[in-house]
């Protein structure tokens, strides 16, 4: 009667070779200065519109009486809802 005993696997002694060095980190293109510069005026634009739609939204809840077009020069209330 034979007994066989359990399979033990030793464990490699190979040294991992060393990884390549990265290359360095990419610059910004041209296409992405482009669209920054795109970007800035949609993204005030818009900020300036949510805010002032966020005050007539919670106008009629809040009980605020002030115009809106007199928050629009308001810099407190639109930093706070930003």
């Amino acid at each position: 009667m034979t007994v066989e005993g359990p399979n033990f696997e030793i464990p490699s002694t190979d040294v991992p070779s060393p990884t390549p060095p990265l290359p360095p980190p990419e610059m910004w293109k041209i296409s992405d200065l482009i669209l920054l510069i795109l970007f800035i005026p949609l993204d005030l634009f818009l900020s300036n519109f949510l805010t002032l739609m966020g005050y007539m939204a919670l106008k009629p809840w809040i009980g605020w009486h002030a115009n809106p077009i007199v928050l629009s020069r308001n810099v407190f209330f639109l930093l706070s809802l930003q």
